[in-house]
């Protein structure tokens, strides 16, 4: 390890203090930049300088590998670092996480890195959730219904098997004559193209229990769909709707007014906007209901804007009269709740068949993996919940992993789901009640997240989740007569003013509830200068035909779609208009350069590349999409270690490389 001199250790304020507090049990909310890594490393040292308290009693989840590996790694070198430090710089780094400095307590943080070395495993035990799951069921795998010596597929298995799966239901499916399914996984390219199927399908596998249980046969699943819609009626969409439009549900009387009142203000004139409307008015209610069922758009424009508002009151477009706003205010909002029940209805019907080919994957793609034998990630959660829900067993195993783990530390809690915490809540079990919960044995439970940053919902998360589990959380601990420390980072050391106070305006219009809460949001706020500028940009939305001419006829962009073109020029257009302005930086008092401007995206798309084609195109100096550099990855510095140690058998320092 690295031995030399490191920046002192920043001094933990406010809440952070109560956060590291060894005995406490912290359920902490930390916005981004609020020095959540920095307490949560910090938290670590405080509980290893505790007395009984040893490496192998803490687990540490993280998210990723990579955040497990920065922690472990920032941690190591403060221990290190520590060895050799002078005492006025180890005393000041234990005083800024609230340590004992004393010569003992100095004496103890010496001693550290010792112990992590020593400790059972090689380390501190900082891992993923699936990190820890492949643990756990390697020490149990009879218990868990495993072979021993099993092993996870990695992410490009698990790719490999997922097109397995796919070749062998289409190939079972024209074996059986299912012709339904090839025509089920047709229709759904075409919707959503072949990635877009072969991501749904993944996302089925996730929900197969579910979808077991839940979608029956054709009929039944559109049942489901419909519900899932919000919809309950009888037969097909198109005789619902025609239903809506029959004589009996429409307020005929209300429509021949509007069409009166409209021939009135037209004046006779049959080219006017009055007399058009009242005609196409007038013509619609002669149709039948079937008729009118399939023609209700026409009467949509007479009532309604391109922007879907009422066009209820506006002069040279419609009467100026307060009774005619009130009745077409009435009549764009029917008109419209039919053009939204057809297309709930039609995508429902779309749906249905889409749960059945899902359904139908997920039980070929479960049958591949139990034949090869294979286990994914999302096995380890469930398996490993399951070991620990087993009745007698699940004591078992709590008591041999009980004899380590005291102390159990969540990172990124936001993304945790509701199996997760099951096994979090298992491990956890005995540290409130029974023989594990002695008044000569401190346990405590550690949980950071955001739920602002609660963004994979579609693996289980959600704000109102993590929130769920804190209750949990406290009630358990409460039974005890103790109390659950709920805390809240909100002072923010990366961003400057603006950005908070746009962070605060959006989460005050979107309220607290909206976010699965209780209680408001506590303001963010910075110490940083009040510079910066939040500028937002209308949204881009596709065009569908009929929106206007389409400027995409150039061959050359025919790969792109019209609102990537559009939003591309924006962007362009933009950057164009600040490097022409030049506006003087706050942060180095010089006039904006392009080098000064990052564009980040979601991904390395087709928009990536043309919005480096348009800069070009107006002579906007471009760097080029960014690329990571390939030796930075951990998996790659791995490689070249084990390379290096293979083509220098005999020399310690690379072995020692590869050992770290």
């Amino acid at each position: 390890m690295n031995n030399t001199a490191q920046k002192p250790l920043p001094p933990l304020t406010g809440a952070q203090v109560a956060a590291v507090t060894p005995a406490h049990d912290v359920w902490l909310s930390a916005s981004a930049g609020s020095g959540k890594t920095q307490v949560l490393s910090a938290r670590v040292i405080r509980l290893l300088l505790e007395s009984g308290v040893h490496p192998e009693n803490l687990l540490c989840l993280t998210f990723t590998k990579a955040a497990a590996a920065e922690m472990a790694d920032r941690i190591n070198h403060r221990l290190a670092y520590w060895v050799q430090a002078k005492g006025g710089d180890l005393a000041a780094d234990l005083q800024a996480i609230g340590a004992d400095i004393s010569p003992d307590g100095q004496a103890r943080a010496r001693k550290l890195f010792a112990q992590v070395l020593d400790a059972p495993g090689g380390g501190l035990q900082i891992m993923t959730i699936h990190s820890f799951c492949q643990s756990l069921l390697s020490s149990f795998p009879e218990e868990a219904g495993l072979l021993p010596g099993f092993e996870p597929i990695d992410d490009r298995g698990v790719a490999e098997l997922h097109s397995d799966a796919l070749s062998e239901l289409v190939q079972a499916a024209d074996r059986d004559g299912r012709d339904w399914l090839i025509t089920n996984l047709q229709n759904l390219s075409l919707l959503l193209g072949e990635d877009g199927v072969r991501n749904y399908l993944r996302r089925c596998v996730a929900q197969g229990d579910a979808l077991e249980q839940l979608v029956p046969d054709d009929k039944g699943a559109l049942v489901i769909a419909r519900g899932i819609m919000g919809l309950e009626f009888e037969g097909t969409a198109a005789e619902e709707l025609a239903r809506r439009c029959d004589d009996a549900a429409i307020d005929r009387q209300m429509l021949f007014q509007l069409a009166d009142m409209n021939d009135a203000w037209g004046k006779g004139k049959v080219e006017s906007r009055g007399c058009k409307r009242a005609k196409a008015i007038r013509s619609w209610l002669d149709l039948n209901s079937d008729q009118r069922a399939s023609n209700f758009l026409d009467i949509l424009s007479c009532f309604t804007k391109g922007d879907g508002d009422p066009q209820v009151s506006s002069k040279g477009y419609t009467p100026l009269d307060a009774e005619y706003a009130i009745l077409a205010t009435d009549a764009s909002e029917w008109v419209t709740s039919l053009r939204t029940f057809r297309n709930t209805a039609e995508y429902a019907e779309r749906l249905a068949p889409a749960l059945l080919t899902g359904k139908a994957y997920a039980a070929q793609y479960r049958e591949l993996k139990h034949v090869r034998g294979l286990v994914d990630f999302d096995d380890l959660i469930a398996r490993a919940a399951a070991l620990l829900s087993q009745s007698g067993m699940a004591e078992w195993v709590r008591y041999k992993l009980d004899r380590k783990i005291d102390h159990i530390l969540i990172d990124e809690a936001q993304d945790t789901n509701q199996a997760q915490w099951k096994i979090v809540e298992a491990l956890s079990d005995d540290f409130y009640s029974g023989a594990g919960a002695g008044p000569d044995r401190t346990r405590t439970v550690f949980a950071v997240g955001d739920f602002k940053q609660a963004i994979y919902g579609f693996q289980g998360t959600a704000p109102e989740k993590y929130r769920e589990a804190g209750e949990r959380l406290d009630k358990r601990i409460a039974d005890t007569g103790g109390a659950l420390h709920q805390l809240s980072l909100s002072q923010s050391f990366r961003s400057t003013k603006p950005v908070l106070r746009f962070v605060n305006a959006v989460l005050d219009e979107l309220g607290f509830e909206a976010l699965g809460l209780d209680d408001a949001i506590p303001p963010h706020n910075s110490d940083k200068a009040d510079f910066g500028t939040i500028e937002l940009m209308r949204p881009v939305t596709a065009k569908t035909e009929g929106d206007g001419d389409d400027d995409t006829d150039d061959a050359e962009e025919q790969w792109v779609t019209s609102e990537k073109l559009e939003l591309a020029d924006r962007l362009a257009r933009h950057v164009k208009n600040l490097i022409t302005a030049k506006p003087v930086l706050a942060t180095t008092g010089l006039p904006l350069e392009p080098g000064d401007i990052m564009i980040l995206l979601k991904a390395r798309s087709q928009l990536a590349a043309l919005i480096v084609a348009r800069l070009h195109a107006m002579g906007v100096p471009v760097a080029g999409i960014d690329r990571l550099k390939i030796v930075e990855p951990i998996a790659v510095q791995d490689m070249l270690a084990t390379i290096r140690f293979a083509l220098q058998p005999q020399d310690d320092l690379s072995l020692a490389c590869l050992l770290v």
